[in-house]
Order: C-alpha cells, then structure tokens, then sequence
C-alpha cells in the first residue's frame, strides 16, 4: 500500500508509520483489536465528492475499543470517536 501512495501522490513524501520520520506524528497501537470498529466503520457510506467528517459517532462510541481508546490513549478523559474519509 505504501508504494502505491508515494506512486499516487508523487509531490508529497510518505512515510511509514514505522520509519524514524513517522516519530513525531503518532505512534503505533498495537495492543487493540480494531475488527468491530473496522466493521462498523464499513457500513459507511463513500462520500461522491469531498469528505465527510463526523467527530462523533454513536455506532463507534459505544464499541468497547472506544472505551480503551479513550482510556489508554487519553488518560480516561471524554473522548469523541468518528470519522473523516473521502477525497
């Protein structure tokens, strides 16, 4: 997938989430299952233009991996669990 980004985006540099250069914009979670959230987040629909963007979605919020996002990504403080896909 990552040769077929840099191929599709040749005036931006991609990184790998695991390369040195990644460091700085996030970090990999390894230790959660994301199938229900992956399934849930499959149900919607691709916008035919833009993005769509919902900070908040009930479907995601009430998964358990909400709960360990929210808890080990955030120190258990209220969190917001939703989506922005698109063009």
């Amino acid at each position: 997938m990552l040769t077929a980004l840099k191929q599709n985006n040749p005036d931006f540099t991609v990184y790998a989430v695991d390369s040195e250069e990644f460091r700085p914009f996030g970090r990999i979670i390894s230790d959660m299952d994301p199938t229900a959230i992956i399934e849930a987040a499959e149900k919607i629909e691709f916008p035919e233009s833009g993005a769509s963007y919902r900070p908040s979605v009930e479907a995601f919020e009430a998964l358990p991996i909400a709960e360990q996002i929210r808890d080990a990504g955030f120190g258990t403080l209220p969190t917001q669990v939703g989506y922005c896909w698109g063009y």
